[in-house]
């Protein structure tokens, strides 16, 4: 009996040990990972001399300020977030945005909840597709596009002076097929028509197409008119030229601009083409401008400052460019406050229930400078190059 007893107690204080070692082994992995979470909180401390001593700590560097901090100066900034679970955090990392593209959603860097600044050295974690917000212009106010009075309004945009299609009509190659992305009612669609062999027109408004079809020359057999995103439309390839005009500021550019690199010919070209009004007398131009800064929520960036920014980002190689020749063009005052009325943030369907009272200041600074029509020199600028 005894020597059983003897057997037995060393087999029972052997497993009592290996039981020993396993909560020992468990309760040191949760004090670490207790200690390591505790390392990866900023210290209250911290905080409070931070938000006491800002710019003197190196804590207190701009992108750095504790979130409370950024939250009561940042709400503007996260005022266009695309996703609105997303609109009261006040954690994306100011300094740390990726050069956007004019107008162009840019992903910025989230510090994750838990996650230091310190973490890294001071990197964020990278960024995520729900992380997205919008950079320069709000994405939303594409929407106007899909309204049909926006579409008939565009008949009284101004024109392509007739330089832009000798210009286009020169950097055509075969095959002799043209891309036209985010053709609108398919201004450059309809003059491209007559040198070419078919035309495809993308663009993802219905109402946009179906204006095109109505203007003079959008019955053409050569036209392909296609309702649809540049980023994913059905596409005919090759291309001897794609073109797209001011349009391109809403399309996400990391895609479509590979995308035409895909489609067009080896010696084929994306033509950017974009107009400007200039006005002899800047005085009205000037009071009026003010009246566009109270209502619009956006307004347009540099064209070139567009094409520099392309370059940067290694999408767009930049080969040539055109300054057209000015020529006169005139409209009433009707005819004016209805193209101001086809842009995306001075729409009725944008301005909604403050669309009377702009038509109401925009006629009044009419009046003040005693004007009874919108006289201006249009001018063109096409900058061609290559996408990748």
């Amino acid at each position: 009996m005894h020597r059983r007893l003897a057997r037995v107690r060393p087999q029972r204080s052997r497993r009592l040990e290996r039981v020993l070692q396993g909560w020992r082994g468990r309760l040191l992995e949760r004090i670490e990972d207790r200690a390591r979470r505790r390392r990866a909180r900023p210290h209250p401390r911290a905080r409070r001399r931070v938000a006491g001593r800002r710019g003197r700590s190196r804590a207190g560097r701009p992108g750095t300020a504790p979130r409370e901090d950024r939250a009561r100066g940042d709400r503007d900034r996260r005022a266009g977030r695309r996703d609105p679970r997303q609109a009261g955090r006040a954690r994306v990392r100011r300094g740390r945005q990726r050069s956007p593209l004019r107008r162009e959603e840019a992903p910025l860097a989230v510090r994750p909840r838990g996650q230091s600044p310190r973490v890294r050295r001071c990197r964020a974690r990278p960024p995520r597709e729900g992380d997205r917000v919008t950079s320069h212009y709000q994405r939303h106010l594409g929407r106007a596009f899909i309204d049909e009075e926006v579409a008939r309004n565009y008949r009284y945009r101004q024109p392509y002076p007739p330089e832009v299609f000798d210009v286009l009509a020169g950097l055509l190659v075969a095959p002799r097929t043209v891309l036209d992305a985010g053709c609108g009612s398919g201004a450059l669609t309809r003059g491209l028509a007559g040198f070419t062999e078919r035309i495809d027109a993308v663009d993802p408004s219905e109402a946009m197409i179906r204006e095109g079809r109505r203007l003079p020359g959008g019955d053409s057999e050569r036209i392909r008119w296609i309702v649809g995103r540049a980023e994913d439309a059905p596409l005919a390839a090759p291309y001897g030229l794609a073109t797209t005009g001011a349009s391109i500021h809403w399309m996400d550019l990391s895609v479509v601009l590979p995308r035409f690199g895909a489609a067009l010919a080896p010696t084929g070209r994306l033509a950017i083409v974009d107009t400007e009004s200039v006005y002899a007398d800047e005085a009205w131009r000037r009071d009026l401008v003010a009246v566009f800064e109270r209502y619009s929520p956006a307004h347009s960036d540099d064209f070139y400052g567009l094409i520099a920014e392309l370059e940067a980002s290694g999408h767009f190689t930049r080969e040539g460019e055109r300054r057209t020749a000015p020529i006169p063009y005139e409209q009433s005052l009707d005819d004016y406050l209805a193209m101001l009325a086809s842009t995306s943030s001075l729409s009725r369907v944008t301005l909604r229930d403050r669309a009377d009272a702009f038509e109401h200041d925009a006629r009044g600074i009419f009046a003040a400078h005693g004007m009874e029509r919108v006289r201006a020199a249009l001018v063109a600028h096409i900058v061609w190059g290559r996408p990748r």
